[in-house]
């Protein structure tokens, strides 16, 4: 079942003729066969599995070496337990040395780009220092006029404006929400003077850079509006507390940014696009569903991003399944042995009912891993948990047509963990009474039923227990909204 998320934006570029090989390689000083992994977080051309992400071990001396086609500047995520971001452009050659992810340097061809970034990573600070605004803003002015002056060296000698960018908007985001947390808390002390004169100046008139390939500075900006429009509004602005009174609505906070990235195409553009997700994503309601649609087809207007189209075409036919569909039609039910069946709709419990086909190795899968023990990490903890403190729901797996003397042989052979109950729909007007809930056409699909049998959700992974299937991972900038991998 599919809940409600943090506004997700996928936006991932079509592939583009001309990759050229490009190498990262390097090594683990003090480990040897190392398990690392490398990820396209942004303009990714060629997608080494379906998650653009590549798996391999370095060899015994710790050495590693992996290629990719690369056909313009990217941003990789670069894991061996700890995560960095690298800046790749085609044809590069970039050597690592990594001890930990604070402890690393780079070379080659992209190595003096790869080590301004990684000098990015904020240093240490106290809480004792945080909590002296005067200290905590000097710090602060005195880390960012050393980030200007790195690139300005760089700019001088050697100048790719596509990573000045970049890094220019990396800095701008450190630098607005430190300043925006020092002001918050001369706000809630009710400090006031030449201090808190200067960082309200600071923050506002930081000119804005078109810029959307960093995810730090797109959450900046939005922290930044937000503050200016509880100011504009007369709102309690001292505290991030999402949870807190809005205190404006969302016609103002557009109005705002739609005036502030005046002139900035590219930001404008992604609060655009952010904008129309969030109006499908979240839709509720039967009658914001022709304003779901209305901007599902500004989004079809945004050629360079078929994934993103795919994605919210798929998510929009979901809402209509459920707000304007709300029940499975009437269908005949069979078990095994021929008899006929239908749900209660007097029962208190809900209900997972899984639609999928015992002759395609598609669904057999996905019944295999229903079936295997439900595993879920609990946020803090150090373990994989077993979850046993919720409520079952009654699940139900009904045969699509197909070979039902296959079908019947296949769930006598799979493991039955968790308690499904099998049956089967055969009758042509049943199939096709049913094919408009398939939302992407193809099988397994499972529906969450109220008691009342009315659907309250539904996805192509069916889980025995009802916690989210999809997850939310930031890419380069934009927040990618995917399938949970295996």
């Amino acid at each position: 079942m599919i809940k409600n998320f943090t506004l997700v934006l996928i936006l991932l570029p079509t592939v583009f003729l001309g990759a050229q090989r490009t190498v990262i390689a390097g090594k683990f000083p003090y480990q040897r066969d190392v398990s690392f992994s490398a990820a396209f977080i942004s303009n990714q051309v060629v997608l080494i599995d379906e998650w653009g992400k590549v798996t391999k071990t370095s060899d015994a001396q710790g050495l590693f070496h992996l290629e990719l086609k690369v056909d313009k500047p990217s941003i990789i995520r670069f894991t061996q337990r700890e995560s960095i971001e690298l800046y790749i452009r085609p044809g590069d050659s970039l050597w690592i040395e990594m001890i930990n992810g604070r402890n690393v340097t780079f070379g080659g061809t992209a190595g003096r780009e790869n080590n301004l970034l990684f000098s990015l990573n904020r240093p240490f600070i106290p809480i004792e220092t945080q909590e002296n605004p005067q200290e905590y803003s000097a710090l602060i002015d005195t880390l960012y006029q050393k980030q200007r002056q790195s690139l300005k060296t760089y700019q001088a000698e050697q100048s790719d404006e596509g990573f000045v960018s970049l890094f220019t908007v990396k800095a701008q985001a450190q630098f607005l929400e430190d300043k925006i947390k020092i002001l918050q808390f001369m706000q809630k002390e009710a400090w006031e003077g030449a201090l808190k004169d200067r960082v309200e100046r600071q923050i506002h008139n930081l000119p804005l850079v078109d810029e959307v390939r960093s995810e730090e500075y797109i959450r900046a900006l939005n922290e930044l509006f937000t503050l200016e429009v509880k100011q504009i509004t007369g709102t309690d602005w001292s505290t991030n507390d999402p949870n807190s009174a809005v205190g404006y609505s969302k016609e103002v906070f557009h109005r705002h940014w739609q005036e502030r990235l005046a002139g900035l195409p590219k930001l404008k553009q992604y609060f655009e696009i952010e904008e129309w997700i969030q109006n499908i994503q979240f839709c509720s309601k039967l009658e914001n569903l022709p304003q779901a649609a209305a901007d599902l087809e500004q989004i079809k207007q945004v050629k360079d991003y078929p994934v993103l189209v795919k994605e919210m075409e798929s998510i929009y036919r979901q809402k209509v399944i459920v707000l304007k569909m709300k029940k499975l039609p009437a269908m005949t039910w069979q078990t095994a042995s021929g008899q006929t069946v239908e749900l209660d709709p007097s029962s208190d419990q809900r209900t997972l009912v899984v639609f999928w086909d015992a002759n395609q190795a598609e669904s057999v899968e996905a019944y295999r891993k229903f079936q295997e023990k439900t595993i879920i990490r609990f946020p803090g903890s150090m373990q994989d948990s077993l979850i046993s403190s919720v409520t079952p729901r009654k699940l139900i797996w009904i045969q699509v047509g197909g070979d039902l003397a296959k079908w019947k042989e296949v769930i006598n052979t799979l493991p039955n963990t968790y308690s499904a109950e099998h049956y089967a729909i055969k009758k042509p007007e049943d199939i096709a009474a049913l094919k408009p809930y398939l939302y992407e056409d193809k099988l397994p699909v499972a529906f969450d039923l109220r008691p009342d049998l009315s659907i309250e959700g539904l996805s192509n992974r069916p889980t025995v227990i009802d916690y989210p299937s999809w997850e939310v991972q930031s890419v380069g900038g934009r927040v990618m909204w995917k399938r949970q991998r295996d």
